[in-house]
């Protein structure tokens, strides 16, 4: 049976038609007109509706639930985007996609942060991506489609917050800004983000921008050409072209140089960049997911990080909670490392696993976990190699007589509730790390990794601090 066939059959009653609903919501019928044609003519067609003001959208909300809903924010009587406000407040959310005539997406922007998955700048290409868009946000596209939200551990309210936003924002072409503090899986989330996203096809590329000298920092995203400088004796692809179609990570973004950052915002701005030594602009299609340890509008009002930077980078905000706000969650987060640690591609559990004890379990939920969870898989590591001689029992209890004699972090006083030290005052941060210091002996690289940083972070902010090693002597 034919589709014509098929739906002209359920018109009559005698099948039920099961196609997916999409609600258009436009004035313009001409353009209406040739939307739902677009759709129609789909190998899979779905139902259209449509409706030309606020009042009878709401209307047809109201007899029953729709799959995708098309939107254009000028209707004759109102913001369209009342549209969504209403149906948030009766907890009714189906995915929207934004029709704006305002080719800056300034109305785009506000209104992807109230929920809107997309937006379509009308012109030419308009029906072309609607049709695209459709593709992915119909049922029928998603089913069977592993869910790369899920692959984050716990089944807490401060996770399943952060997989709400996740499942919200991945569809967005827009930025999102991912901050937490370190160890909490920013990166992990970013992934995320890139697998629920129409690019999940393309390639995720990710650069720690404070893991690389300042010199190469802008090679190194950009690329350069050949003769751009001493040694560069070929063209080199930088970060953004290889990203190209996908998505690039920007973790520790706060550490971009400053005269970079204004680069990276022509990139945003313009979707366009410069190779090192060269005179001619290329287009990029990529999207930014960047990560931060710090918060980025202190260092704005320091003026350490350009303002018009942050607002382009903070788009889309998904904050990952510290380990300690999530407690509840430490159960599973302790099988799913330990099946990490055991090596299986399946997140198999290694032979005899247990979780501790009662006692063991009540120990590990009141440390303060200022390495959050990537302190949590040093932990389960340690256990495994005593359990492995001598059951899970006992290599808890080694675990967590270690973990009682580790130091408290510089970063954090005892209880764990301030912020990453990156976060103090300069004069406070200088006390910080000369203690730090002295503790490893002015071995950076031993110093960097208790503060879960690149050494060349640590640099940086020691250079930031007037730190030297002459300073030595000063250390308490």
């Amino acid at each position: 049976m034919s589709e014509a066939e098929r739906v002209e059959r359920a018109a009559n009653g005698g099948e039920q038609d099961d196609r997916p609903i999409v609600l258009l919501i436009e004035d313009d019928d001409v353009y209406a007109r040739l939307v739902r044609d677009a759709l129609e003519q789909r190998p899979d067609p779905p139902r259209v509706r449509v409706a030309r003001d606020l009042g009878s959208a709401l209307t047809a909300l109201g007899h029953g639930s729709v799959d995708l809903v098309v939107l254009d924010r000028g209707l004759p009587d109102g913001d369209g985007l009342a549209v969504m406000r209403t149906l948030a407040a009766r907890g009714i959310e189906p995915p929207f996609l934004l029709l704006t005539a305002d080719a800056s997406a300034t109305s785009a922007v506000e209104a992807m942060r109230a929920g809107a998955l997309d937006y379509v700048v009308k012109g030419p290409e308009s029906l072309a991506r609607i049709d695209a868009l459709a593709s992915l946000l119909l049922p029928g596209a998603r089913r069977g489609k592993r869910t790369a939200a899920g692959s984050l551990v716990g089944g807490g309210v401060a996770i399943e917050g952060v997989r709400t936003l996740l499942r919200r924002y991945a569809r967005s072409r827009a930025c999102v800004l991912v901050e937490g503090e370190t160890g909490v899986g920013k990166e992990l989330v970013a992934r995320a983000l890139h697998l629920e996203s129409p690019r999940a096809q393309g390639p995720f590329v990710p650069i720690n921008c404070g893991a690389l000298p300042e010199h190469l920092v802008e090679s190194e995203l950009f690329g350069h050409v050949r003769g751009a400088f001493t040694g560069a004796h070929r063209d080199h692809p930088g970060l953004v072209e290889h990203a190209e179609h996908g998505t690039l990570f920007l973790d520790e973004v706060e550490d971009l140089p400053l005269a970079l950052q204004g680069k990276l915002l022509r990139l945003l701005q313009e979707a366009e960049y410069r190779p090192v030594g060269s005179t001619r602009a290329r287009r990029a299609d990529v999207r930014i997911v960047a990560a931060s340890n710090a918060e980025l509008h202190a260092l704005v009002e320091e003026r350490r990080f350009r303002r018009d930077l942050f607002y382009r980078l903070n788009v889309l905000r998904i904050v990952v909670p510290p380990l300690r706000e999530r407690l509840e969650d430490l159960p599973d987060l302790l099988r799913h490392l330990a099946g990490v640690v055991a090596g299986g591609a399946d997140g198999r559990l290694p032979a005899g696993f247990s979780v501790p004890a009662t006692e063991q379990l009540a120990a590990l939920r009141e440390h303060a976990w200022p390495g959050n969870v990537r302190e949590l898989a040093n932990l389960v590591e340690r256990a495994a190699v005593v359990a492995a001689q001598c059951g899970w029992s006992a290599g808890w209890n080694a675990a967590l007589v270690q973990l009682r004699m580790a130091p408290a972090p510089p970063s954090l006083p005892q209880g764990g509730a301030a912020p990453a030290a990156r976060l103090v005052p300069d004069a406070a941060e200088r006390d910080v790390l000369l203690r730090l210091l002295a503790r490893h002996r002015w071995r950076r690289e031993a110093a960097a990794r208790e503060l879960g940083v690149s050494r060349v972070t640590l640099w940086r902010r020691m250079r930031r601090a007037g730190l030297t090693e002459s300073d030595a002597r000063e250390a308490p």
